[in-house]
């Protein structure tokens, strides 16, 4: 409706009826001269698409949606990566979308990416048992300190490729109930955004849980975590996994590494791997030939062959 109405600077839609109305996909997108928008009385019940509703609503500072029944929608995302519902929401610093129903949702793609300012985030109970694409949710959320997604059901979820990337100011991260049987992308070219890219403050990160087995390409999937001092990834199946490029790349502060159930025998990228691994002293592997591979991507990796 208002779609990048660019020189906007105020809209009166205070007495909008929107009982009937079933998608809300675009209609304030890229209005980036909005400062305020009330949409706090929107009868939202029959909607069934948010797509990029206030994608590009740059000047904004304060939003209320706190009250919308989103009891049918069923994407948030999709199209484009720059299609999100809030994408590039880039003043907003809090967001109350604690209560909504968000269990027919299946695509959550760049939902919050490039909300540079947004300080708190309330997820926690969120029903995404209908998810498939987390790609770029919180991508570049810069100054988001926690994400609770702990309890999420993501057992239909194939694609969360830089679902937390730029995430700069996380600490911890606790994702170790999330089922990702299912999942085949990790990093997603066309972006260049893999899942916990340049984290950089990220201490913990609990991914013990993880039974992942369909990826092929791992490529910077922990790239700059400089903070992180342990990571388990010994649920992980690589038997189909081709690419392991900057997979750890930058992971300064990993003393040890276990990678006793990595399978590389159909690893062809490998470049920088271990890239700036600077206090690596250890790194476990599950026979000689896993051995004889990560010597041949970093000979001066301290390397030994794990005991059953």
């Amino acid at each position: 409706m208002f779609y990048s109405c660019k020189a906007l600077t105020n809209v009166d839609i205070s007495n909008f009826n929107t009982s009937n109305v079933t998608s809300l996909a675009n209609m304030f997108s890229y209005c980036s001269k909005l400062t305020n928008i009330n949409v706090s009385n929107f009868n939202t019940s029959n909607v069934t698409n948010m797509r990029g509703t206030f994608a590009g609503c740059s000047g904004l500072i304060s939003l209320d949606v706190s009250n919308w029944d989103t009891s049918k929608v069923t994407t948030f995302g999709g199209g484009a990566w720059e299609s999100g519902m809030f994408y590039n929401c880039s003043k907003l610093t809090t967001l109350d979308v604690s209560n909504w129903n968000t269990s027919k949702v299946t695509d959550f793609r760049s939902m919050f990416n490039s909300c540079y300012k947004l300080e708190k985030i309330d997820v926690s109970s969120w029903d995404t048992s209908s998810a498939t694409n987390l790609n770029s949710m919180f991508l570049d959320c810069q100054l988001l300190t926690t994400i609770d997604a702990s309890n999420w059901n993501t057992s239909k979820v194939v694609n969360i490729s830089g679902t937390f990337q730029g995430c700069s100011s996380l600490t911890k991260l606790n994702l170790s109930n999330w089922d990702v049987s299912k999942v085949t992308n990790v990093y997603e070219e066309s972006q260049r955004v893999s899942t916990f890219g340049h984290c950089s403050k990220l201490e913990t990160l609990d991914i013990s849980g993880w039974n992942i087995s369909l990826v092929k390409d791992y490529r910077s999937m922990f790239i700059g975590c400089s903070s992180l001092t342990k990571i388990d990834v010994t649920g992980f199946d690589t038997s189909l996994a081709t690419t392991m490029t900057y997979m750890f790349a930058g992971c300064s502060s990993l003393s040890e590494l276990d990678l006793s159930s990595f399978d590389f025998s159909k690893i062809t990228s490998y470049k920088n791997a271990f890239q700036n691994m600077n206090k690596l002293s250890m790194l476990y592997v599950k026979d000689q030939a896993s051995k004889d591979f990560i010597n041949k991507v970093d000979s001066g990796i301290n390397c030994v062959i794990k005991e059953a």
